[in-house]
């Protein structure tokens, strides 16, 4: 975990506003000392991640960011809970936008509603703990 820059977490309104100021949060927060060569992906996805949210989820929308050093973690809820709507990942050209800049993403499920996180690569490699002989 980043000991520069806190995990952080934003609620937004259920408007065509949400994405712009998702992209505001995330910019706001991004880590400057691990993040900043991530940051076009890192803004690039938030998009994404919180449009599919405010299409096909329920309000409230949340946002959240997480440096983790070597990557940045992006997380977004909605309270759509399974099996009231649509069980998909978001439409083709987003999806694929995921799958080839993220290093990872998923979907979570629960009583509480739906997340959907991708993690972006930040370029850092973590500092090892020295070994001790």
């Amino acid at each position: 975990m980043c000991d520069v820059t806190a995990a952080a977490t934003s609620r937004l309104p259920d408007s065509f506003h949400a994405a712009s100021l998702a992209r505001a949060f995330a910019q706001s927060h991004l880590c400057p000392e691990h993040g900043r060569d991530a940051e076009p992906a890192v803004m690039l996805l938030t998009s994404e991640l919180v449009t599919h949210a405010l299409l096909q989820g329920s309000p409230p929308v949340t946002v959240a960011m997480d440096c983790e050093v070597s990557q940045i973690r992006i997380t977004v809820t909605d309270a759509k809970v399974s099996g009231t709507g649509p069980e998909s990942m978001p439409a083709d050209l987003s999806r694929t936008l995921i799958e080839k800049i993220s290093r990872e993403w998923g979907r979570d499920t629960g009583n509480s509603g739906e997340t959907f996180w991708c993690t972006v690569p930040t370029g850092v490699i973590p500092q090892r703990e020295p070994l001790t002989t």
